[in-house]
């Protein structure tokens, strides 16, 4: 922990500044980050909803007689998105829900990555 100091020390005199505003900084911005997760997480479960909706519809509405019909495609596609949407919301919460209950660790790992 005291090398951290030291590597904290460091960057804020690079910078011009004190370790405890750059610390501060660095909090502020986690709160940053978990809004724009959380409306990013928002917009996936969305995107999730809307594409199973979507998948409904076009199945009722299908017609099998039809031999033209792209329905098994359609749906392959909307079934791709939405395995694609829930991988990126897993990932977006698990780093929306580590940032919010632990801000100081985020940005610890934020000054870590900058110094390497």
């Amino acid at each position: 922990m005291e090398q951290l100091t030291q590597l904290l020390a460091q960057l804020a005199a690079k910078l011009g500044t004190t370790t405890e505003y750059l610390w501060s900084i660095l909090l502020k911005q986690a709160q940053v980050v978990i809004i724009t997760r959380s409306l990013l997480s928002l917009i996936l479960i969305i995107g999730i909803i809307l594409s199973i909706k979507l998948i409904y519809k076009i199945i009722s509405e299908s017609s099998t007689e039809d031999p033209d019909n792209p329905t098994v495609f359609t749906v392959g596609l909307l079934s791709t998105l939405i395995f694609i949407l829930s991988i990126s919301l897993f990932f977006s919460v698990e780093a929306l829900i580590t940032t919010a209950i632990n801000p100081e660790y985020w940005a610890l790992e934020r000054v870590l990555n900058i110094l390497e």
